[in-house]
């Protein structure tokens, strides 16, 4: 007796399965009027070992893909296909057959490289002069040099005539001494004479190092962070830029869980269209297919940046309690233990 709400799903011998798919290079590709790629070859591979019929077709979106096989118009989804809770929730999985994550696509535009780094010299000489913390090191290095100077000028200005008595020649005169001093140029033109004074001279040398050594790090330190502002190569860069990604896909939705607004779209082509247009920043998406792209179609215009980030599985689709699912994975796990499994995914990703 079979409980109600648990019926397993059988279908009719007499009609093959109907397998549907979406485009995700070089998970599925369309060519030549049939469909190939990693997922279809592997899914061939398991209905021949299971001897079974199916007629395959495609959609052009992931939601149209999904809800194929919730509603019992496809038996089995085959592409690239990610294994979330969401799904699993409405429908089932096969064991894992592909394991990756998200990354980040950019451009990459040769033509319009000198412009672009034209552009980018003065934004960071600009950034750097109006820079906060090259400000403050600015301000801390001369108060440092004033209170110097004024040391010395109280110490030598009585018996020295390098150090006028009078406070706005001699203050002037003092404070060029502790630039060039600290600034290990000493000229030798002015030189402090009394024994106070050139001790302290002495100290003021080797404080200098110091002294010295905080502004040039405080120079050095904005310019590498102004250097690094605005590249992209992690989810962290893409707060102020414009983002593309698929509708409904992993991806999507965990940008929308970092708190990033994103173009979605029905299909990555046209996202690929939008990035090379220079519509958009980046296009966050399932990392072999991004990969695929800028080696193939994408070369010399896109590029894909960062690491591999939010890490994700790749599964078949069945529908709710069919009785497929058993069967597939056992298949799945003789094709990898008798090394098929390898060949396959040598051939369309490399070794």
């Amino acid at each position: 007796m079979v409980l109600p709400g648990s019926e397993i799903k059988i279908r009719p011998e007499s009609r093959p399965l109907r397998v549907v798919t979406q485009l995700a290079e070089p998970f599925v590709i369309y060519q030549d009027r049939e469909y190939i790629g990693f997922s279809i070859e592997l899914w061939d591979k398991i209905a021949q070992e299971l001897d079974l019929k199916y007629e395959i077709y495609g959609v052009n979106t992931i939601a149209k893909l999904l809800d194929e096989v919730k509603r019992g118009s496809a038996d089995v989804a085959v592409s690239g296909i990610g294994i979330t809770s969401n799904r699993e929730k409405i429908l089932d999985f096969s064991h894992s057959f592909f394991e990756s994550g998200l990354q980040i696509m950019v451009q990459k535009d040769p033509d319009t490289l000198l412009r672009k780094i034209v552009s980018k010299i003065f934004s960071i000489i600009f950034s750097i002069i109006f820079s906060t913390e090259l400000l403050f090191g600015i301000l801390v290095f001369f108060i440092i040099v004033l209170i110097a100077a004024h040391i010395i000028w109280v110490l030598e200005r009585k018996n020295n005539p390098q150090f006028p008595e009078s406070y706005l020649k001699g203050i002037w005169q003092s404070i060029w001494w502790a630039v060039v001093t600290v600034t290990t140029v000493g000229y030798g033109d002015t030189t402090p004479k009394g024994t106070i004074g050139r001790l302290f001279g002495l100290f003021w040398i080797l404080a200098g190092y110091f002294v010295f050594a905080y502004f040039t790090a405080t120079v050095t330190t904005t310019v590498t962070v102004q250097e690094l502002h605005g590249t992209i190569n992690s989810i962290e860069d893409l707060f102020d830029k414009k983002v593309a990604t698929v509708k409904k896909s992993t991806a999507a939705h965990y940008l929308s869980q970092q708190g990033l607004s994103a173009v979605e779209l029905e299909d990555i082509e046209k996202a690929y269209h939008l990035l090379e247009e220079g519509k958009v920043d980046a296009v966050v998406y399932d990392a072999p297919v991004l990969h695929h792209y800028a080696s193939k179609k994408g070369k010399g215009k896109t590029q894909v940046v960062g690491l591999i980030f939010k890490e994700k599985n790749y599964g078949i689709i069945f529908q709710e309690k069919s009785n497929l699912r058993d069967r597939v994975n056992i298949s799945l796990l003789k094709l990898i233990e008798t090394g098929e499994y390898d060949r396959i995914k040598t051939k369309w990703f490399g070794s």
